[in-house]
């Protein structure tokens, strides 16, 4: 029998935690006293601190101790759920990879994209899309507007650049190939485009 510090009542040693530093081998708090006291500790700013520190000690040894068992077992799931989902996933894969159209669109959507971005963030109109830039393309039979040069990797060329107050609309934008883009830059055309969609 002992009597806790706290609640000073006469309980049973088996109602103490084991401590050698004591001269008994208990605590001198019984177990609900010491529960309470370390409840009421985490909630200031140091036991949270060293609880939370503690934590992801805790966390750490455990994913160490148990680092490879982790990754059998993610190599075991990853393979049954490719078992199991093999035709959605080949399925996916040659959408993915194999098709040449679908990548075309997806970056010439990002490019739009990019371009609306940019007229935005100066407050300038941004309306051009896919369908106007291939009806651009076909207007110019897919040749340079400066040079004339065909090519299949035209550029978007602002007439009016950007910083001078052109939007991204249709009745501003040319097809150019990167040379003759590079070159007129910021500037003004090196000549008139013999064509201009007004859409």
């Amino acid at each position: 029998m002992k009597y806790c510090a706290t609640c000073k009542q006469l309980l049973q040693l088996s109602q103490f935690y084991s401590n050698r530093s004591c001269k008994d081998g208990r605590c001198g708090n019984c177990k609900e006293c010491h529960k309470a006291y370390i409840a009421g500790w985490r909630l200031t700013s140091k036991g949270k601190a060293s609880y939370k520190e503690s934590s992801q000690r805790r966390n750490q040894r455990y994913y160490l101790k148990h680092l490879e068992e982790r990754r059998a077992r993610g190599r075991t799931y990853r393979k049954a759920y490719y078992k199991k989902h093999r035709e959605e996933i080949l399925a996916d894969h040659k959408v993915r990879h194999y098709a040449p159209r679908d990548i075309q669109r997806t970056r010439l959507q990002w490019r739009l994209s990019s371009a609306r971005r940019k007229a935005f963030k100066l407050s300038l109109p941004a309306t051009l899309t896919i369908d106007h830039w291939k009806a651009i393309l076909k207007a110019y039979g897919s040749r340079c507007a400066y040079c004339g040069r065909r090519s299949s990797r035209l550029t978007q060329d602002h007439v009016i650049p950007l910083v001078k107050g052109g939007g991204t609309t249709p009745d501003n934008i040319v097809p150019a190939c990167l040379s003759c883009n590079i070159r007129k830059h910021t500037g003004s055309p090196p000549s008139i485009p013999a064509k201009r969609l007004l859409l």
